[in-house]
């Protein structure tokens, strides 16, 4: 490991970093970094993260694997929302629905069952 002069990807700042590459130093000062860009990088990957928690399987809630499509417009959609192109979007699909929303400082994804039995006499 070698010190290196890692720069911040999203505002330039430079700083002295241990690292086994200038890449890898990179990457580190930026993951690091206080600036705006880091921290909205930061909440955008949380919030991908989130999307594919609540997409996966949960038999104890009655919610079924979501395809790859429907996580990928989840996605785009989140993406809108962090870039405050939209404000909230609401997906249904089938047996579950689907919400992510700003709340000022913090997006949000919930996903909720929507199976419901209905009898008549």
């Amino acid at each position: 490991m070698d010190t290196y002069q890692g720069m911040c990807k999203y505002c330039g700042e430079i700083k002295p970093i241990m690292a086994e590459s200038q890449d890898a130093a990179d990457e580190r000062v930026s993951n690091e970094c206080s600036c705006g860009g880091a921290k909205l990088e930061g909440i955008k990957a949380r919030l991908m993260a989130n999307i594919n928690f609540i997409s996966r399987e949960n038999k104890d809630k009655a919610l079924s694997q979501l395809t790859e499509e429907q996580v990928k417009m989840l996605k785009r959609a989140a993406i809108e929302i962090i870039s405050d192109k939209l404000d909230k979007a609401i997906f249904n699909f089938g047996s579950s629905k689907v919400t992510i929303w700003s709340t000022g400082e913090k997006f949000k994804v919930k996903r909720t069952a929507t199976r419901e039995e209905i009898a008549e006499a």
